[in-house]
């Protein structure tokens, strides 16, 4: 979401408040989803991205334990980003360095 700023922090929408987000209006209605919990994606202290888990059935109260496993998911998601970066930097100093 492009007004977050750190530290970033999760989002629960619901089909009622859904309004208040326009940017996930129209996607999430088109998808039939009710409920939705987002976590950012930040690599170091700059947003990379989000990660929605949604319900479609119905309104859905997520709990704390469901929570902390989205939240730790984005996290593990976010560390396998950075360090794909950090060693395709690494080769990429390699090759140049044998050049």
């Amino acid at each position: 979401i492009q007004s977050w700023k750190p530290p970033y922090k999760t989002l629960t929408i619901q089909t009622e408040d859904i309004v208040k987000f326009p940017y996930f209006y129209n996607l999430l209605k088109s998808w039939g989803i009710n409920s939705a919990f987002v976590c950012p994606v930040a690599i170091g202290k700059n947003p990379w991205g989000t990660i929605a888990f949604e319900v479609k059935h119905s309104l859905y109260e997520w709990t704390e334990y469901e929570k902390q496993l989205c939240i730790s998911f984005a996290d593990s998601l976010a560390n396998a980003i950075e360090k794909t970066t950090l060693t395709k930097n690494l080769m990429d100093a390699k090759l140049l360095a044998e050049q």
